[in-house]
């Protein structure tokens, strides 16, 4: 992909990604949002109606945390890197340039979702939900490291709570758990469009 951006359409995938240095609290809050969501995946992946065999999440959990500590955490960084310079470094910022921003978003989300999770809807459904989230920090932070941090904070807990977490299939337990999650989701993506506005002059990129 480098090579291809480099000599044959004489882009500076760096450049063109925008690997630019993020601020602390900007790090922090995109931690914040990817902890969030990962949380919120576990605690939905032990809903009963999850655990059939018609809906793919386990198996692709197991197939993706089953793995030593040492590859999953070899993926987790380099994997991450290359899906976010992928579908929000390159795909949205070529269909920005053409589209609004808006549908720029959706259209990376969709794709996100079909490409990865091949025609199973409930995980294109959750993929197409997660790359909407991450491209709007992505987006809001300018900087690629954004949505990387929040990718490894909410695989990273994923796979720690795969492992030694609690495992139930209490109801009430789960809905609080996803209740949580997505408080701690909405706070964090609050805080990261407020802090761009307050710290920004510009753009009516970030005035989504």
């Amino acid at each position: 992909m480098y090579l291809a951006l480099k000599y044959i359409f004489k882009v500076n995938i760096f450049q063109a990604a925008r690997y630019r240095k993020m601020g602390g609290r900007a790090l922090v809050l995109s931690l914040v949002v990817g902890l969030g969501a990962g949380l919120f995946t576990v605690a939905f992946a032990q809903w009963p109606g999850i655990q059939s065999e018609l809906v793919q999440f386990n198996t692709l959990f197991d197939y993706l945390y089953r793995v030593e500590w040492y590859v999953f955490l070899l993926f987790l960084l380099l994997g991450n890197i290359y899906k976010e310079t992928l579908f929000r470094g390159v795909l949205l910022n070529a269909f920005r340039g053409v589209l609004p921003l808006v549908i720029s978003i959706i259209l990376q989300g969709i794709l996100y979702g079909v490409l990865f999770f091949t025609g199973d809807i409930p995980l294109s459904i959750y993929g197409f939900l997660g790359a909407v989230i991450f491209a709007l920090i992505y987006v809001w932070f300018d900087s690629i490291w954004a949505p990387i941090a929040a990718q490894v904070a909410c695989q990273g807990i994923q796979y720690i709570l795969w492992h030694w977490g609690p495992k139930t299939d209490n109801l009430p337990v789960l809905i609080t758990g996803m209740v949580i999650s997505l408080v701690i989701i909405v706070i964090g993506m609050f805080l990261s469009k407020r802090a761009v506005r307050n710290t920004s002059t510009n753009q009516g990129a970030i005035n989504l």
